[in-house]
């Protein structure tokens, strides 16, 4: 899954947080931000009605027995 928002999400995000929209892009991509960062993020995604995105599933190729 791919979670993808625009620049104008991640500007209207970085805004209700006040956050800088660097650190509300690594937020996104499930990079590590501060605490308190993560959770002004967090209150305005639930703010503006924004899901969070979930975690990415690092995959490194198909598994054994598989095709």
């Amino acid at each position: 899954m791919n979670n993808t928002f625009s620049a104008h999400d991640v500007r209207r995000i970085s805004v209700e947080a006040c956050r800088d929209p660097r650190s509300v892009s690594r937020f996104l991509r499930g990079e590590t931000v501060r605490p308190t960062v993560a959770a002004s993020i967090e209150a305005a995604l639930a703010k503006l009605g924004i899901a969070r995105p979930s975690p990415q599933v690092a995959t490194h190729g198909p598994t054994e027995g598989t095709p």
